[in-house]
């Protein structure tokens, strides 16, 4: 009987980690079939920058915030927004009070009401104006962007999770404090329950209307994409809390390792980044495209190492002509 995807998958997540500790790295395209080689043979395999003593990352300076009497509404908005975050960070929301965030700024409690209503509507600024930022929306998705020969617009999935990493790793502070808050906001008491249950399914909402350039294993199977894109993330989150707790680590160099392991050559080889693609003598990818793709691939043209399986049917949507693929 042969193995199916699943089957292929969990395969190949045993193989890693059963390897993790082993003299060999697996190669890229023996994933799923659990087979080791020689050191020799992955010259990009890399050393593991976290440390056997670690200590934790400090991310905040000892510079207090500027305290002035005067100040116009815009500026002490978000002065106070910048001062609760960082007493959220530290404390987490239940051990935040409002003096604490008085203290920082040198205003009294009562002054910070001419701003907000109370302690959750602080939260809420915190969440909307100073975490999700449309500074990060731009750099992360911008950069992972390609227009082709055909003004086809297509986004790189590797670079997306990639700049991620590269914005976050400037901001340590807001690292912990968005891991702070979605550890505490588990408890349905808690104010941002709803926006950190809830964020997953809108994240994912969002990522599933982009046109992502994919290898067809990917492209023509969006429940696999699904489980791509959460297990990319679930590994991000879980390395920065690791760099949080780690001052030594390198979280570019960490994260640059995981990608081998996630987008593995030849599989991803042209989906990587916007750099691989020529814009003046390249050609259109737009068949490579996640919604402007149409054409069905047949399972036995798709080069996916580990799974020779047919667990795929095309079928078509009610809803639109186009048709899609299924698991059946």
């Amino acid at each position: 009987m042969g193995l199916n995807v699943c089957s292929c998958a969990r395969l190949g997540a045993m193989a890693v980690m059963d390897d993790l500790g082993a003299k060999g790295p697996l190669k890229a395209d023996h994933m799923g079939k659990g087979l080791r080689v020689p050191p020799d043979v992955h010259a990009l395999s890399r050393v593991s920058t976290f440390s056997s003593n670690p200590r934790a990352r400090k991310v905040f300076d000892s510079t207090n915030f500027e305290h002035r009497k005067r100040m116009d509404a815009k500026q002490r908005r978000t002065q106070i927004v910048q001062a609760a975050a960082k007493v959220v960070a530290s404390k987490g929301f239940w051990g935040m009070s409002l003096q604490d965030v008085a203290d920082e700024i040198g205003i009294t409690e009562a002054a910070l009401y001419h701003y907000i209503d109370n302690k959750n509507d602080l939260l809420g600024m915190i969440l909307r104006d100073y975490y999700d930022s449309q500074e990060a929306d731009s750099y992360i998705y911008e950069n992972a962007r390609v227009r082709d020969v055909d003004g086809c617009e297509l986004f790189y999935f590797p670079r997306f999770c990639l700049n991620n990493v590269l914005f976050n790793v400037r901001r340590p502070e807001m690292v912990k404090l968005f891991s702070t808050l979605n550890g505490e906001a588990l408890s349905p008491e808690h104010p941002a329950h709803d926006y950190f249950i809830n964020r997953q399914q809108k994240f994912w909402r969002q990522i599933s209307s982009m046109n992502w350039l994919l290898p067809d294993v990917y492209r023509c199977d969006l429940n696999r994409f699904r489980h791509l894109w959460t297990l990319a993330m679930s590994a991000m989150d879980g390395l920065q809390l690791r760099w949080l707790g780690d001052a030594s680590a390198d979280l570019i160099e960490e994260w640059s390792a995981f990608s081998e392991e996630l987008f593995p050559e030849p599989l991803w080889s042209g989906y990587g980044d916007p750099s691989e693609y020529d814009a003046q003598g390249g050609e259109s990818l737009r068949a490579h495209g996640l919604h402007s793709g149409s054409a069905i691939v047949p399972l036995s043209q798709l080069d996916y190492p580990g799974c020779s399986c047919r667990c795929w049917s095309p079928i078509v949507d009610k809803r639109s002509s186009k048709p899609r693929i299924v698991r059946v």
